[in-house]
């Protein structure tokens, strides 16, 4: 499951594209282009990062020469971008697209504790036995990652009741770039007609 917007050409705009010689056409393309690549370098900037697999989940894709898509291919990108359970936030007219994910599957639960017990590591929290005098864990390798498993379990149980708060990064750099790609095309559209 992947989150994605689109940058299409108006309807309006492609009408006078017809009208205005192939330069022009082509200089509105790269304009477009140019906002799909700005989308992306923006969104895989405010994208949270654990591991990276999410930032590096997001792609253009060429649809036409006036059309872009750039898309977050991460299953769980609509969760970060949206939140979850008590905590959802969804900007104003993007409602009807949040839902679209609603009840989805994102993975296994065993896949959703391992990333936790990766996490952990990663954040180097220690569960478990320690020893007074030297102040490390005791246990053997499985006994330690069996603690670290309890931990995450504990940890899972919390998202999962109390959710997690949003995070956005693909709908921001959306909004952002919108506007400024419609002052530069109406500029070039002017200047050239």
């Amino acid at each position: 499951m992947a989150i994605t917007v689109q940058i299409n050409g108006i309807t309006g705009l492609k009408n006078t594209l017809d009208k205005l010689n192939f330069a022009v056409a082509t200089e509105v393309g790269n304009e477009i282009k140019s906002s799909a690549l700005n989308i992306q370098k923006e969104a895989k900037r405010l994208a949270p990062v654990n591991f990276g697999t999410l930032r590096s989940s997001i792609n253009i894709k060429r649809l036409d020469k006036l059309s872009y898509k750039v898309e977050a291919g991460a299953s769980y990108a609509p969760y970060l971008e949206f939140g979850t359970g008590g905590k959802v936030s969804v900007p104003v007219g993007y409602e009807n697209y949040a839902m679209s994910f609603k009840g989805n599957k994102g993975g296994t639960y065993y896949d959703f504790l391992m990333a936790i017990v990766e996490w952990i590591k990663k954040k180097g929290i220690k569960a478990g036995v320690y020893s007074v005098s030297s102040r490390r864990r005791i246990g053997n390798k499985t006994q330690k990652f069996d603690e670290d498993v309890k931990m995450a379990e504990r940890i899972a149980y919390s998202i999962l009741k109390k959710g997690i708060r949003p995070q956005p990064f693909l709908i921001p750099a959306f909004q952002k770039e919108i506007p400024e790609l419609f002052l530069r095309l109406k500029k070039i559209i002017n200047v050239k007609s």
